[in-house]
């Protein structure tokens, strides 16, 4: 299915390049360029797709989920204590608790083509520290991870962690409770916690105590579809935003994911059109044109 979009990000002209390799990224950034119909996304991040997932999310207001391989293999993570820990100085020399986090590396993008789904696979299959798939689901997206390199480098197949299936029984819970019931029933069914993320209140979810006011229930469901339908409901009826997720993996030393929820626009809303002018009167006045 071609799915049109306003601005051209679209006939892959298969500009894409990716470096890696031995080095840490610093950086956190991504740039989306238009110029003479050819749209170029370039990213450089520890999680490159990821970051492209969000930049077409934060610009197109288009619903794309995104799941983390669970890295294990060295040359695809990166010891950052160093880089990132603040506290080095409480710790003997060498003993902090490390920070390991997956390297990531640089990934550009040029398309002229207005294909969501074409996007997004030339994307994914410019990544070097992970394989996914690309499903869509009507205008929702899905990025999931299928192969990931064991500790050796070999590439073994992973699938998605929200493909297992999961019961919740059905009750009014607060918005974050919601979630937090999910992410329970998915580490039970999978033998792999997920946690609640901080990116959560990012998403949306202001308090952990708000009201209880929000019923869902599943009956051995995919988890992907449950939490779609969580986001639904958890969703005002006349807010015009909408929310997705994105979902990350630890490290070997932390083998868990945590669920953030990133929060976007929705359409500009249409202004009612003006109301006409009443209709005149039988009696009333009228106004000729003078000749």
């Amino acid at each position: 299915m071609t799915t049109p979009y306003a601005l051209t990000f679209t006939s892959l002209l298969a500009t894409i390049a990716v470096s890696g390799g031995a080095w840490a990224v610093n950086k956190d950034i991504a740039t989306l360029e238009t110029r003479n119909g050819v749209s170029t996304l370039t990213v450089e991040s520890s999680r490159p797709v990821a970051k492209a997932v969000e930049t077409l999310v934060a610009k197109y207001g288009t619903v794309i989920t995104y799941e983390d391989p669970r890295y294990e293999y060295t040359g695809d993570l990166e010891d950052a204590t160093a880089r990132v820990r603040t506290d080095l100085n409480r710790y003997p020399s060498g003993q902090a608790p490390k920070v390991i986090v997956p390297l990531g590396g640089k990934l550009s993008v040029s398309s002229s083509s207005t294909d969501m789904s074409a996007v997004l696979k030339q994307i994914v299959q410019a990544s070097d520290h992970g394989h996914f798939r690309v499903e869509q689901a009507g205008n929702i997206f899905h990025v999931v991870p299928t192969e990931k390199r064991d500790r050796d480098g070999n590439w073994l197949a992973q699938s998605s962690i929200l493909d297992v299936s999961i019961s919740l029984p059905e009750q009014d819970r607060t918005a974050y409770g919601t979630i937090k019931a999910i992410c329970q029933a998915v580490s039970a069914a999978a033998h792999v916690h997920v946690g609640v993320g901080t990116g959560v209140w990012s998403g949306g979810l202001t308090s952990d105590s708000g009201p209880v006011e929000y019923r869902l229930g599943a009956n051995n469901e995919h988890a992907r579809s449950v939490l779609l339908r969580a986001l639904a409901i958890l969703t005002p009826p006349n807010a015009n935003t909408k929310q997705t997720w994105l979902l990350f993996y630890g490290s070997p030393q932390d083998p868990s994911y945590a669920l953030n929820l990133m929060a976007m626009p929705g359409p500009p809303l249409k202004e009612p059109p003006a109301p006409a002018p009443p209709a005149p009167q039988p009696g009333s006045p009228s106004v000729s044109s003078v000749k």
